[in-house]
């Protein structure tokens, strides 16, 4: 029956047997499509189900359904993709005999989606518990990241034989689904196109079908824009509003974004290319040398001499994976990061702090270059080997500061073994320094060893600038906790662990923060005069649900300055805004005499307002509020902030944009502006 249906061998009935094959093949699609929307909506449940925990104690069953209905349709036009092909195909039944062909796609089709399909799915299963959403630019990390490291990483976490296991058996359940749907003889006689004698309701009924596709393909509209990533976020719930795309929507959608960043006009991803100038304009960035026509005129500053003494030796550490709630007041008294909370009481901190970027090199990137986190690797581009103006390294060594970087891992990660000497580090020190007689694992050695070796090379001898970067923080997480007396056993009233191993990982926390406080005191004590600046790349990937929106806790980093000596008698605003592009700004002005230039695109914190709003690669953060860039239309109130006067969001986002257009530019083609054709 199936053959007969489906082959061109079909019954004469008064009209052409196309009409009667295009039809049965066209219900053939239908049921396809609803077999594979089918799954990606179990898929979606699963999600929701596994996740649970993660969703705000302030949604309800409405945001639930509203979130489910935005991912059906977004199933919808997914699933349609999967079927698009032999839908299209049968087009030519009506004057061809191509009805194996037909079949033959359709069975492809359908053996694809059981296989690569259902590997996306369990993948993407694995990147939403690990990054908390589905596919994003992380996915790329495979191929810039140490790829031996993260294999071997995956080895140690994910046990690949008991997964490949389970794909087996999914994606053989999923073929034995899609096989019934495709044997199932579900068309209806009376809406047989081949039974309809006249052609004019022939037509209609193809139009009507093929307008049904249509409809599929755009999510359930045929007018308007189709849906993107901003249409997206429809409840105040951040978890619910990561679960809306399915894995196929995210990864085109990251394999389009990360597509055009990097073409030759990657610029439009930002601001137009033939208006240069309007981004130049609206990014008021201007110095005083600055013309609208060069980027390194326009980020120029001028040393106002915070310090009559300036430091003699600065440490910048970026702690691997540090969440900045660990040291807010509300549960700074969980143990988690003790030595981060005696510094920050005994120093400067900034809780209203975001990192450049959800990535290690990406975060590091914008800290190294000065750069916005463009949505490329800059560390990669030619210009790289290239000193940015705006490069820290290269500031504080016109200062007169010998500059160092450290890295507990090994140098020739991200090509940092080329692209940190070009922007101005005179020495450069990774775990093939620090390894020997230790025990490391393939992101390198442990943090105590890390620090100790920073102790041992840094001296009195000439003022420096040093640059660390952890590792301990980071997986397989395989440090022995009872061993180094981990006193933590529960996580505090209120904090929800969606996962069961957060107190696990937060143990790597709780070390790496403790050896971090053990090296302040220890060089404290060894060198005169010298400023510590703390921060985080990125918060910890852990999967932790706060009271409220907890928005705000799941992005920020800490940001703190400690140095008695030299930050003696100096005061700021603790509630300013900031994110890691006014480091750097900030660490010049304290170390550098008055009329002293430099490059920088963000800035002091000691110069802010508490109007002034940062800004990262997806958050706008203010003194009073956190929102995510591409929403701007959902703000989320900051914890015990004073309210203040906001500026219009709309405007800020559009500065925002166009000092992003012009940090792709800076590294992609220089600091001379001309407007690029089409």
């Amino acid at each position: 029956m199936q053959q007969d249906l489906l082959s061109s061998r079909v019954p004469g009935v008064g009209v052409s047997p196309g009409w009667i094959l295009l039809a049965r093949h066209w219900a053939k699609d239908a049921q396809l499509f609803l077999a594979i929307l089918s799954v990606l909506v179990v898929f979606r449940l699963v999600l929701l189900g596994l996740f649970h925990q993660q969703m705000a104690d302030v949604s309800g069953m409405g945001d639930v359904l509203a979130a489910m209905f935005m991912g059906l349709r977004l199933d919808m036009a997914s699933a349609a993709a999967w079927v698009l092909g032999s839908f299209l195909l049968s087009l030519l039944l009506l004057k061809w005999p191509v009805a194996a062909l037909v079949q033959g796609l359709r069975l492809l089709q359908a053996r694809l989606f059981a296989t690569l399909g259902v590997l996306i799915l369990l993948l993407d299963m694995v990147f939403f518990a690990t990054y908390g959403e589905h596919y994003n630019q992380m996915v790329f990390g495979l191929f810039y990241d140490d790829t031996r490291a993260i294999l071997t990483t995956v080895w140690k976490e994910y046990h690949p034989l008991l997964a490949l296991l389970l794909f087996v058996l999914i994606s053989h359940g999923v073929w034995r689904l899609l096989r019934v749907a495709l044997h199932y003889d579900a068309y209806v006689p009376a809406f047989d196109l081949g039974r309809i004698r006249r052609p004019a309701p022939r037509l209609l009924g193809v139009v009507l079908a093929l307008l049904g596709m249509l409809l599929a393909m755009r999510g359930g509209t045929v007018t308007g824009a189709p849906l993107t990533l901003r249409h997206l976020s429809i409840t105040s719930d951040t978890f619910l509003n990561h679960t809306i795309p399915n894995p196929f929507f995210s990864l085109r959608n990251v394999a389009t974004k990360y597509w055009l960043i990097n073409s030759e006009v990657g610029v439009e991803n930002f601001w137009p290319a033939d208006d240069l100038a309007g981004a130049a304009r609206v990014a008021a960035l201007a110095g005083q040398d600055a013309s609208l026509d060069d980027i390194d005129a326009m980020t120029q500053r001028t040393a106002s001499g915070l310090l009559a003494q300036p430091p003699r030796h600065v440490f910048l550490i970026l702690m691997e994976s540090y969440s900045g709630w660990t040291v807010l007041p509300t549960w700074r008294d969980a143990g988690f990061a003790d030595a981060a909370v005696r510094l920050a009481e005994a120093g400067i901190y900034f809780p209203h702090f975001i990192p450049a970027t959800w990535s290690t090199a990406q975060s590091l990137n914008t800290l190294i270059s000065g750069l916005p986190p463009a949505g490329y690797y800059i560390n990669y581009e030619p210009r790289a080997l290239q000193t940015f103006p705006t490069a820290i390294a290269a500031i504080f060594k016109r200062l007169g500061y010998r500059t160092r970087f450290f890295y507990g891992g090994f140098i020739g990660w991200q090509r940092m073994d080329t692209f940190l000497p070009a922007q101005g580090f005179d020495e450069v020190y990774g775990g093939g320094n620090m390894a020997a007689g230790r025990d490391v694992n393939e992101w390198g050695v442990d943090d105590q060893y890390l620090f100790d070796f920073v102790r041992d090379t840094v001296s009195d001898e000439t003022p420096s600038f040093n640059f660390i970067l952890t590792t301990s923080n980071h997986p397989p997480y395989d440090l022995d906790l009872d061993a180094l007396g981990y006193p933590v056993k529960h996580l505090p009233e209120g904090v929800v662990d969606a996962e069961g191993n957060a107190l696990h990982l937060l143990g790597h926390h709780w070390y790496a923060d403790r050896e971090m406080g053990r090296f302040v005191d220890e060089m404290e004590k060894k060198l005169p005069r010298t400023l510590f600046a703390i921060t985080g790349d990125h918060p910890g990937r852990m999967q932790l649900t706060f009271p409220g929106d907890n928005v705000y806790e799941q992005e920020i980093v800490p940001f703190i300055l400690y140095g008695r000596e030299v930050l003696q008698g100096l005061t700021v605003d603790r509630q300013l805004a900031g994110s890691h592009l006014d480091i750097g700004p900030t660490l010049v002005e304290l170390s550098a005499p008055a009329g002293f230039r430099y490059h920088a695109f963000g800035q002091s914190m000691f110069h802010k307002t508490r109007q002034d709003v940062a800004y990262s690669q997806k958050m706008l953060i203010g003194s009073d509020f956190i929102a995510y860039r591409g929403n701007i239309e959902r703000v989320y109130e900051l914890p015990d902030a004073e309210p203040v006067l906001r500026p219009e969001l709309a405007t800020v986002a559009e500065q925002v944009r166009a000092r992003l257009a012009l940090s792709w530019y800076r590294g992609k083609r220089g600091p001379q502006l001309v407007a690029q054709g089409h």
